[in-house]
């Protein structure tokens, strides 16, 4: 992650904080990492969980959902199988966010 992206990750997360919000980082997946060695996208991965941390944002693991083809319509576009499989674990994501905040 460029310099440039953590300053700005850094201060969206203080204005976020300051009106009361909780900032969400998450990795979308794509198909344009079938390119990359999975160590180098590990380490992304990685950074941007440690950055999440460190601002006091959620980290959700969309990328998880991973590069299956048949959810793509070309290199980083879902079709709609994969934007119901997106929509879906962004749901479930945001259902856990919702429980633990009126826990």
């Amino acid at each position: 992650m460029s310099v440039d992206v953590r300053e700005a990750i850094v201060r969206l997360a203080d204005v976020v904080h300051r009106h009361g919000g909780t900032l969400v980082l998450m990795i979308e997946p794509t198909r344009l990492g079938d390119a990359a060695p999975s160590s180098l996208v590990n380490t992304y991965i990685d950074s941007v969980r440690q950055l999440a941390h460190e601002v006091g944002a959620r980290f959700w693991d969309t990328y998880s959902l991973g590069w299956d083809s048949r959810y793509y319509a070309d290199h980083s576009h879902f079709n709609r199988t994969g934007t119901e499989a997106f929509t879906e674990l962004v749901s479930d994501l945001l259902a856990e966010e919702v429980a633990s905040l009126q826990r």
